[in-house]
């Protein structure tokens, strides 16, 4: 919280310098062509805010997320914060986002770089170190465009030192601290600490672990995602629904992106807490999906 509060003491911005890991696969309504949509930032944005969030009121927490992000539902209520692009320097390219090598999307190249503001009043300068947070957190856990949640459209950030996985796990607990959720941390994993619901309140998904999967890998990105490509396909071939789900409606709980540190790539699994993902069964595939990563990144050593 510290450091995030000194950036913005005396300004009304904090600006990030984004490089993209892997390709980025943010599209608009033509889902042929990559955008450079900053509705899609500003989503993610919000979802961490939520997540990450402590509040157990489900309620009270969407009405903190409306006051800050805004809101055209019910009265409308005008963002407190605000995102605005300086400068954007991309590639086209493609990506293979699925199982079918035959299947591939538009997509920003590897090395793509985003300069982002984001910015609130001078006088709310408590909305911009919440905001600043939540992006930083969409920034390092993913979930950004097609397959986010499987390693599409991860970025390092550029003007930020996070060197070791260290430094990375103390930067999660940072965020989640100012977001208001206590962690522990180990040295791969940055868990919760706890988490209490109230009564007759239905549970809202949360923010549960992250955990930093298999590091110093020296291949390229494009290897690292097909691994993960390859064990998505053959999870959900074994465990149907299990890790996640369109009809009926069961959001991915488990978030894969990649990180760039000084002695390599790592990869990087974050578990969101959902009353779907309690199961035996989803944990059975948890388990086969991470240990499949592992093995498909172990024989390309």
């Amino acid at each position: 919280m510290e450091n995030i509060q000194k950036q913005v003491s005396a300004v009304q911005s904090v600006e990030y310098e984004l490089e993209a890991i892997t390709p980025v696969t943010i599209h608009g309504a033509d889902t042929g062509q990559s955008e450079a949509r900053l509705a899609s930032i500003k989503g993610m944005t919000r979802y961490w805010y939520r997540v990450l969030g402590s509040d157990t009121d489900t309620k009270a927490m969407q009405e903190k997320e409306r006051a800050l992000f805004g809101s055209a539902q019910g009265t409308s209520l005008k963002s407190k914060i605000w995102f605005t692009e300086k400068v954007f320097s991309a590639r086209n390219g493609t990506f293979r986002p699925s199982h079918s090598k035959s299947f591939t999307v538009n997509a920003f190249t590897e090395g793509t770089k985003w300069r982002i503001a984001v910015s609130s009043k001078k006088s709310e300068e408590a909305n911009l170190v919440f905001g600043a947070a939540a992006f930083e957190g969409a920034v390092l856990l993913g979930g950004f465009g097609q397959r986010g949640r499987h390693g599409a459209s991860s970025f390092k950030l550029a003007n930020r030192i996070l060197n070791t996985p260290t430094d990375y796990l103390r930067k999660i607990e940072q965020i989640a601290k100012i977001l208001g959720t206590e962690t522990e941390v180990d040295e791969k994993k940055l868990r919760i600490k706890r988490r209490h619901s109230l009564p007759g309140q239905p549970q809202r998904p949360y923010w549960l672990e992250t955990t930093l999967l298999v590091m110093g890998l020296k291949s390229s990105p494009k290897d690292i995602l097909a691994v993960i490509r390859e064990a998505t396909h053959d999870s959900h071939t074994k465990f149907e629904g299990a890790l996640g789900a369109m009809n009926p409606r069961f959001p991915a709980p488990l978030h894969t992106s990649l990180y760039a540190f000084s002695d390599g790539y790592a990869v990087i699994i974050s578990e969101i807490h959902h009353e779907k993902s309690q199961s035996q069964r989803f944990l059975d595939a948890k388990h086969h999906y991470e240990q499949t990563i592992k093995e498909g990144l172990h024989k390309m050593r």
